[in-house]
């Protein structure tokens, strides 16, 4: 699955091309640790922007100073996918539903050498990138961690999952040596763990080398189907492989460093959760998504739970969710019969999924 870095991207004023209101969308350039410019976009949350709309025209720092002085400010940090820009296809959409929970900001990123960012693409660099924009929030735009949630899309799960695992452990030897993280004195000490409101998968897979073994090309041609059920085709993948993003890997040596004393983990099946657990991951897949099976994200389930997801008896009208709990974090893996593999972004599922990751469920009037 090459990298497509969508050099050719529309330059154009966001507002007007891509739907949203004057000035609501701010670009701006992050820098990287390792001396790279990321093109980012902050997107204002519709409520923030309408009761300021006036002022934001003659403001230019004024998105900035409102995040900052908003003690209910949240922010979705999102990862985009292995192709184009911050601006591609449904992307926008996605962030109009996001910025549409009260007092939601997004920041999205290109990743180095995507849209208009300098530098190549690598694991490494991309984790870079992950890490520089979750530390941006942090330590930039002064937001605590339990108000920050985790977004990543395709390849951005991937991304995802390492920023996430990082942050919880930054001396585990499954972020790579290459990785540059944030060294400035406003960052937390290496040892202290820090923990977001929840980590948002969509259309994940168990690493590089399964998906390759799963992939289809336009969801038709199997690539590497004949290679999928001999054993020895998974490490010679792993192997021969430069960058096997081990997302499977990386989450569970995540929730095995949970330190809650209860350590003892429980599965249940919910239709619903309206609380915010610390340090949730949410998988949600669509069944249709012709590029990355679902199987990847049942194979996920699998291997951090080493229990099959509990699908419900045919005929039944329960949602196709299931819950594992790790002590004080929880494993949510969700399946939407629609979306394929891109559109499913901008569904109610995604925009649900950050709601209870940051309590607000069925109370958004009382956050």
């Amino acid at each position: 699955m090459a990298l497509s870095t969508g050099a050719q991207w529309a330059a154009a004023t966001p507002a007007l091309i891509f739907g949203f209101a004057p000035n609501q969308v701010h670009p701006f350039t992050l820098p990287t640790p390792d001396g790279e410019k990321l093109y980012a976009w902050h997107v204002l949350p519709l409520d923030v922007y309408a009761k300021h709309r006036t002022a934001l025209q003659q403001d230019p720092n004024l998105p900035l100073c409102l995040l900052r002085t908003d003690p209910k400010a949240k922010v979705a940090v999102v990862l985009h996918g292995n192709a184009g820009h911050v601006a591609q296809a449904w992307r926008t959409d996605t962030y109009r539903s996001f910025t549409s929970i009260a007092h939601t900001h997004v920041l999205a990123i290109d990743y180095r050498g995507f849209g208009k960012s300098t530098g190549s693409p690598s694991e490494a660099g991309l984790i870079t990138d992950g890490i520089a924009a979750v530390q941006h929030v942090l330590s930039n735009w002064g937001v605590p961690p339990e108000r920050i949630a985790i977004v990543g899309h395709s390849l951005g799960t991937a991304v995802a999952s390492a920023v996430t695992m990082y942050f919880a452990d930054q001396s585990s030897s499954l972020i790579p040596n290459a990785t540059v993280a944030d060294s400035s004195p406003t960052s937390k000490p290496a040892q202290e763990a820090i923990h977001f409101a929840g980590t948002l998968l969509i259309s994940p897979f168990i690493s590089l080398p399964s998906l390759l073994l799963d992939y289809s090309i336009g969801g038709v041609l199997p690539l590497l189907f004949p290679l999928r059920h001999l054993r020895f085709a998974h490490p010679l993948l792993a192997k021969v492989m430069h960058s096997p993003w081990p997302t499977a890997l990386r989450l569970k040596a995540y929730f095995a460093s949970s330190t809650s004393p209860s350590s003892s983990p429980s599965s249940s099946s919910s239709t619903s959760t309206h609380r915010a657990v610390k340090g949730t991951v949410h998988i949600l897949h669509a069944l249709d998504d012709r590029e990355i099976p679902p199987r990847q994200s049942e194979g996920l389930y699998a291997a951090l739970t080493g229990r099959s997801v509990p699908w419900p008896d045919v005929g039944t009208k329960r949602p196709l969710r299931a819950e594992h709990v790790f002590a004080d974090r929880k494993l949510v893996v969700e399946f939407v019969g629609k979306g394929g593999h891109d559109r499913v972004c901008t569904y109610s599922g995604p925009n649900l999924a950050l709601r209870d990751m940051f309590g607000l469920g069925q109370s958004d009037a009382d956050m």
